[in-house]
């Protein structure tokens, strides 16, 4: 469909292996898919030798603790600032230009959606910046409104023109007609996220049982993992639990932190649906690992994605697997059908249907797919694609001001 002009994976190597100064941005450390991708893409480069600085609006979150010690973490604010990402990223700008400007790269990088706009304005004018933008998630979103859905295609729009490398982590973002440009300038790579199997197959196995409701021997136990943000669908997905109860006594372990807000209106849809004593919410966990092993089925039911980290972690953990159409790539991961259920994120009455299945004798189990998904060869392709930027020529750079102040994609 796209002809030639989309490098697959690991196409783009720099063949002098020369060292290189690379400047990445992303918000925090908070444990998410994109923090930990972030932090793996980091710590390749500098084994091999790049000069590595990791920009980031505040040093909160715990994925910090893994970056190897040859990578160089500046951060624009204190850890502990309690600003919304939206003001926090517009009031970084000036400081974002500074450190860039010091710094100053061969290649700046933007790992998060959230950070590709700041990181264009901020850069822009700097001369011998070469600029890549991973898109890690779906840009037309359920809920949108004209004026949301006018801003993400101006802001892509931004990006894709000043772009000289787009990592794109699945062919499903790439039909996305906002890159036909940068398709036809040659600039898009589709680089799919990867699982570390074994790493993860220990760590599920290490330490004791992580929760009562896994102990064995009790009722089936649904775990589902994310925010806790209306992205993520889990108010349908405790709906749909409350309705596999009418069937068969069901627990739900939702694992990932929120507002107080969020989760205020999750347990209300639980006590609404007589279920309360049978979901929790456990809030963001460290090694989820241990849970996912433990589980009788996973989750996840969101209304969109990019290509999901828990979803190759549930395969990695080889539990059977209930995922929404919508969940970015996640049909093409469990070979539609073949290794996971595959259900539309807002019937309620599938998605119970398809928990009742997968906790029951017939399930679908995901067996070794994983092993089709290996990180150690998907963080190099990505360093590959993003040192490529180097060989692109550079395209017309979109003008913008520095001090203009961004709404930054969510």
């Amino acid at each position: 469909m796209f002809g030639s002009k989309i490098e697959a994976a690991g196409e783009s190597a720099i063949g002098d292996g020369a060292p290189r100064r690379v400047a990445l941005f992303m918000f925090d450390f908070a444990l998410t898919g994109v923090v930990r991708n972030g932090v793996r893409i980091a710590n390749a480069l500098a084994a091999d030798g790049h000069d590595v600085h990791l920009i980031v609006s505040r040093e909160d979150g715990r994925d910090q603790h893994d970056l190897d010690s040859r990578v160089r973490v500046v951060a624009l604010r204190p850890a502990g600032t309690r600003l919304p990402r939206s003001l926090a990223l517009a009031g970084d700008l000036l400081a974002l230009r500074a450190r860039i400007a010091a710094i100053g790269p061969q290649i700046l990088a933007s790992l998060g959606n959230h950070g590709h706009l700041p990181v264009a304005i901020a850069s822009a004018g700097l001369a011998h910046v070469r600029r890549v933008y991973r898109i890690s998630n779906e840009l037309h979103r359920p809920g949108d409104g004209p004026l949301r859905r006018l801003q993400r295609r101006a802001t892509m729009g931004i990006i894709s023109k000043g772009a000289d490398r787009l990592l794109l982590v699945s062919r499903h973002l790439a039909r996305n007609p906002a890159f036909i440009g940068a398709r036809e300038r040659g600039v898009v790579a589709v680089v799919p996220n990867g699982v570390p199997a074994d790493t993860i197959a220990r760590a599920a196995a290490s330490g004791p049982c992580p929760h009562p409701w896994l102990a064995g021997g009790g009722e089936p136990v649904v775990v589902a993992m994310g925010r806790l943000v209306a992205q993520k669908n889990f108010a349908t997905l405790v709906e749909a639990v409350a309705i596999a109860n009418r069937v068969r006594s069901t627990r739900l372990l939702i694992l990932g932190h929120g507002t107080a807000r969020a989760r205020e209106r999750l347990v209300a849809i639980a006590q609404d649906h007589g279920i309360a004593d049978r979901v929790d919410l456990v809030g963001a966990i460290g090694n989820p690992f241990p849970y996912l092993r433990r589980a009788t089925a996973f989750a996840l039911p969101s209304l969109w994605e990019g290509a999901s980290n828990a979803l190759l972690e549930a395969l990695a953990c080889r539990v059977p697997i209930v995922a929404s159409l919508t969940a970015g790539n996640a049909q093409e991961v469990l070979g539609h059908g073949r290794f996971g259920l595959l259900v539309e994120p807002m019937d309620t009455e599938a998605m119970a249907q398809a928990i009742l299945w997968q906790t029951g004798p017939d399930r679908v189990c995901p067996g070794d797919r994983a092993r089709d998904f290996d990180a150690e060869a998907a963080i190099r392709a990505s360093c590959s694609a993003l040192l490529g930027a180097l060989v692109t020529p550079p395209p017309r750079r979109a003008r913008l001001k520095p001090s203009t102040r961004p709404s930054p994609q969510s």
